[in-house]
């Protein structure tokens, strides 16, 4: 990141993913989960907001995102969609 004259690096840190369709759990750092297929924050979407949380074997349209984006009514969202849901909402955003 560059911040006018000053350039300034930011720590690689592991953290947890979740896949919110199949339940796998991965420490990666953002770069390797992004390049490894991952959909999740902060390359795709954003923390904290409902967007895609899949690993690379499952499909976005499985997430509780895309069912709210093709019309599903919160209620009537899975309890595994309604649990992710709650989990996206409460996440730290990382830098």
């Amino acid at each position: 990141m560059r911040l006018g004259l000053f350039s300034c690096r930011l720590p690689v840190m592991e953290h947890e993913f979740i896949c919110e369709v199949c339940g796998l759990t991965e420490m990666l750092t953002d770069e390797l989960a992004y390049t490894s297929g991952w959909d999740y924050p902060p390359f795709v979407g954003v923390w904290a907001i409902i967007s895609p949380r899949a690993c690379p074997d499952c499909d976005m349209t499985d997430t509780a995102w895309w069912a709210l984006q093709t019309g599903t009514s919160p209620d009537d969202l899975t309890d595994k969609q309604k649990e992710a849901v709650e989990r996206i909402i409460y996440e730290v955003p990382r830098s």
